[in-house]
């Protein structure tokens, strides 16, 4: 899950007082211990991605209530699967959840084998299949 460019990210801890070393030195700090995944352009900027680790520990700050909308998401797949072309779009506005938390949810789900989707062009998503031990994870 990409967050936001480099740029902003360095612009808002230099207006908290960070020098550019110590952003630096934050982020790979991060990438260590794997909560980030960080690999430097030749520009000077990086790309970054937050992983799997790094998500659940702080998504409860972000969205307090991470662990509703999550059940919220997986309720929906269990029991009436979107099947637009644009299925993040459609669990987030049936769930209330913002639609890059669906998206790391379904990547969650995917990485479980609990599910397959794909994501396409043009802000497109669609739902391959959905494993019938999912709804274990209500439970």
């Amino acid at each position: 899950m990409t967050l936001r460019s480099w740029a902003a990210v360095k612009s808002r801890a230099n207006d908290a007082g960070l020098s550019d070393e110590q952003v630096e030195e934050s982020m790979y700090m991060l990438a260590e211990r794997d909560y980030v995944d960080v690999t430097l352009r030749a520009s000077g900027a990086h790309d970054y991605h937050l992983t799997r680790k790094g998500y659940r520990a702080g998504i409860s700050t972000v969205l307090p209530k991470a662990e509703e909308h999550r059940r919220a998401v997986i309720a929906e797949l269990v029991n009436d699967q979107p099947t637009s072309s644009a299925v993040i779009d459609c669990l987030a506005a049936r769930t209330e959840t913002p639609p890059l938390v669906v998206e790391q949810i379904l990547n969650d789900l995917q990485a479980q084998g609990k599910l397959s989707y794909g994501r396409y062009m043009g802000n497109s998503s669609r739902l391959h299949s959905v494993s019938a031990t999912l709804r274990r994870l209500l439970n």
